[in-house]
């Protein structure tokens, strides 16, 4: 499904994600990011810790 909407909640949980896959030297990937949560993850921060992966099928 499309991610078509983010609050403060969902952007905590994403956080809690990425410290837990930094712990774990782990990168943590996401793909097919629609622009307008693509610009949300620029303006709080965090999208410079997401690994972007182009759909390959």
């Amino acid at each position: 499904k499309e991610l078509k909407y983010i609050d403060s909640t969902g952007i905590g949980i994403f956080l809690s994600i990425l410290k837990a896959r930094q712990g774990m030297n782990s990168r943590f990937y996401v793909r097919e990011v629609p622009d307008h949560i693509r610009k949300l993850f620029e303006m709080t921060g965090i999208a410079k810790f997401f690994a972007e992966q182009e759909n390959s099928q």
